[in-house]
């Protein structure tokens, strides 16, 4: 009996032995840890692993013991969607889209019990923050973590590249760690990842029923903790002010925020926004309290506030002088998302408010702005009233931090600091408020004295046109002292309705013949003379370049009335302009030049635009801050003629024209050609369907897009 045990002994050795070395299960009787200073202990092992350098187990998430394949027929849960619908559903997320497992569906705890159990989502993020080297450990390529907690930095973990199972083949073996964690996400970004190249993908997208390893980890016993104290560098706040505290520890570790409770004694004085974020809402002292497990901290706060100075740079309202929770005008003051603007209501009994998105783009049109940067390399925009008579010299200084030219702006939100919510504004933009934070500037009414009826109106446009039936003229009007909240207050009238009509300040010719057209605000009104001429007798008065070309070309963007503006964009076949969000919306079939200028002109086609690229010179080139291409005549006799096209915005590095052409008019695709302007030097060429590269200008090329893409028009007419 002893030799038959001690054959099927062997026997099972042997067995295991011929396993592949991640398949073997093993129990550890003790399992050993590192402390890194972080918030929990790491341990120095994977499930299932004798040591740091063995895989150990693989296991789907949710899941308790490992298996040879990872499909989802086989898995536990069998999700739908992101949800799992036996056991975890929506009802299990927090506020912040998270929760975690049940220790029964916890891999670490249940194979090695008591104590242990996996990693959460940020206890996950706070490892990644250590010091991460790729090395060799017996054959086996991971990753050595190192802690870069003070009093730490000679303790490190190692973690093999184990990749993951899909089926029961190993994808990305020897090159990317990859770890569950134990919190679930509605997005599905559970588990753990890096790479050889040192880049760390912290949602990486795969499946919760593919097969990964599991690092546990364990609570610090006794907290591991003597004291707790907050680092008191300032306790001074201002209004709208706001701080981050720090919680130092004794030994010192790191503490993840989420484990510390924050408190303060006033409300009405100093909230707390984020974990150890204070903000200042009213004035006078409070106390701030911390509190760990059993240890307590505290600190006291004042904060007291700094009246801002109105400012009139003669428009409909007043601007302050400074950023909320700055001291100075040069200072950036503090960010704030829509939802952190507890201290508006302080500002709100002193008249102050948030402004308008109309007084902001008041701001932005009426203002001339010089740019100058600090030491810092921070941007001032100095913005200088230069259309208001007698405030040339008011001035505010709008301090703009670095971060806002440093995002994605198709991302960040459209306005540098907090603007009041709109009922036109896009979901789009409500949600990048919500997501970003930005400086606040304030404004407040004009005084009783000055908000009355503008003693003088004006309309600053040249002193007379001349345009043809069908043409539409945009004029603009400027009130002294400005405080014309809504342009749709001012009444428009003609005084020949047969010869044009004016809506909102859009004047459109209807036949030959002389009128006067006069904007009203109260008791002050301007006039305006206005010459319709006989249809073809002259050119439509939007300004346009005769560079020797078969069309004249029109001097600036659609939309716009300077060349330095790209004006509004259109997606093809629509003669309304529209948004990246908003294809298709209310869509008018036609062309958008001729529908929104009339009088002769209409869409470039692609062999003009070919004719352009080719019979011109294209520099790059600046005008009033704005990059994009000079285009200069190279005809004989036209040398000395040019146009600007503008950039989609001061960071592109491109920009696409719109042509009228389709490449195709069968089927359900309907692609368009478009004219493109590259910042970059290539060999460049015509794109289309099954045709041969063509070259055009070295900056310059035709490509196909769907008619759905959004893009600038530069409009032209025929030679009469």
């Amino acid at each position: 009996m002893k030799r038959i045990l001690i054959t099927l002994l062997l026997s099972v050795l042997v067995l295991a032995a011929n396993a592949a070395d991640v398949k073997v299960r093993y129990t550890h009787r003790k399992h050993e840890y590192v402390d890194l200073g972080l918030s929990v202990l790491w341990a120095t092992t994977n499930v299932g692993a004798r040591n740091p350098q063995d895989y150990g187990n693989y296991f789907a998430f949710g899941e308790t013991e490992p298996k040879d394949m990872f499909t989802e027929w086989n898995y536990r849960f069998v999700p739908k969607g992101m949800k799992f619908t036996e056991k975890y559903d929506s009802t299990r997320f927090d506020k912040y889209g998270t929760a975690l497992l049940d220790a029964v569906d916890d891999a670490a705890a249940a194979n090695w019990g008591k104590g242990w159990r996996m990693p959460t989502k940020a206890e996950k993020e706070e490892l990644m923050a250590c010091n991460w080297e790729w090395i060799t450990v017996d054959g086996v390529y991971g990753a050595r973590i190192t802690s870069n907690v003070p009093g730490y930095e000679d303790r490190s973990i190692f973690i093999p590249a184990t990749g993951f199972l899909d089926g029961n083949e190993p994808t990305d073996e020897g090159e990317r760690v990859v770890l569950w964690t134990s919190s679930l996400f509605k997005y599905g970004s559970v588990w753990h990842y890096g790479n050889k190249s040192e880049k760390l993908d912290r949602n990486p997208k795969l499946n919760y029923y593919n097969g990964m390893t599991v690092r546990p980890v364990r609570p610090l016993d006794d907290g591991g903790l003597e004291s707790i104290s907050i680092d008191s560098v300032a306790d001074t706040l201002l209004v709208g002010g706001k701080r981050v505290l720090k919680l130092n520890t004794t030994p010192l570790r790191n503490i993840w925020p989420e484990k510390v409770s924050w408190s303060s004694s006033d409300t009405n004085i100093v909230r707390i926004t984020e974990p150890g974020e204070i903000m200042a809402v009213g004035v006078g002292s409070c106390r701030i309290t911390a509190q760990y497990g059993s240890m307590t901290a505290h600190c006291d706060v004042t904060s007291e506030f700094i009246e801002p100075v109105p400012v009139n740079l003669g428009l409909s309202v007043q601007w302050a002088n400074l950023n909320v929770g700055a001291s100075s005008p040069d200072e950036v003051g503090s960010h704030f998302k829509w939802e952190q603007t507890q201290w508006l209501p302080f500002y709100m009994e002193r008249g102050w408010r948030l402004p308008t998105i109309a007084e902001y783009e008041e701001l932005e049109s009426d203002c001339d702005g010089d740019g100058i940067e600090d030491e810092e390399n921070e941007l001032l925009i100095g913005y200088l009233c230069g259309k208001s008579p007698g405030y040339e010299k008011d001035t505010i200084f709008v301090r703009i931090s670095t971060s806002y030219f440093d995002v994605d702006h198709d991302d960040y939100p459209d306005y540098p600091f907090l603007v009041q919510p709109d009922e036109d504004m896009w979901e789009y933009e409500i949600e990048r408020l919500k997501k970003y934070a930005v400086p606040a500037r304030l404004v407040r009414d004009l005084p009783q004295d000055e908000n009355k009826r503008p003693y003088c109106i004006s309309i600053v446009t040249e002193d007379s046109i001349c345009i043809e039936p069908g043409e539409r003229y945009v004029l603009q009007i400027h009130a002294q002292p400005g405080n014309i909240r809504d342009a749709k207050d001012v009444e428009w009238t003609t005084s020949d309705p047969q010869v044009a009509t004016v809506q909102d300040g859009v004047i459109t010719a209807i036949s030959a013949g002389t009128c006067a057209v006069t904007a009203s605000f109260g008791d002050a009104s301007a006039h305006y003379h206005l010459q319709v001429a006989e249809e073809g007798s002259r050119l439509s008065a939007y300004k346009y370049v005769d560079l020797g070309l078969s069309v004249y070309w029109a001097s600036f963007n659609l939309g716009s009335f300077s060349e330095s503006v790209h004006g509004e964009r259109y997606q093809w076949g629509n003669v309304k302009s529209v948004t990246p969000d908003e294809y298709d919306y209310e869509m008018e079939p036609g062309d958008a030049a001729a529908f929104n200028w009339g009088g002769g002109w209409r869409l470039p086609s692609r062999a003009e635009w070919e004719e352009l690229a080719e019979n011109c010179e294209w520099k790059k080139d600046t005008v009033d801050a704005m990059p994009g291409f000079r285009a200069t005549s190279k005809v004989p006799g036209y040398e000395d003629r040019s146009i600007f096209l503008p950039y989609t915005h001061k960071g592109a590095v491109d920009n696409r024209y719109m042509t009228s052409d389709l490449v195709n008019t069968s089927g359900e695709k309907r692609d368009c050609y478009l004219f493109n302007i590259s910042d970059t030097p290539r060999r460049v060429y015509v794109q289309g369907e099954n045709e041969p590269g063509e070259t055009t200008s070295e900056y310059c090329y035709i490509i196909s897009r769907n008619r759905t893409y959004y893009s600038d028009v530069r409009a032209v007419r025929p030679k009469k």
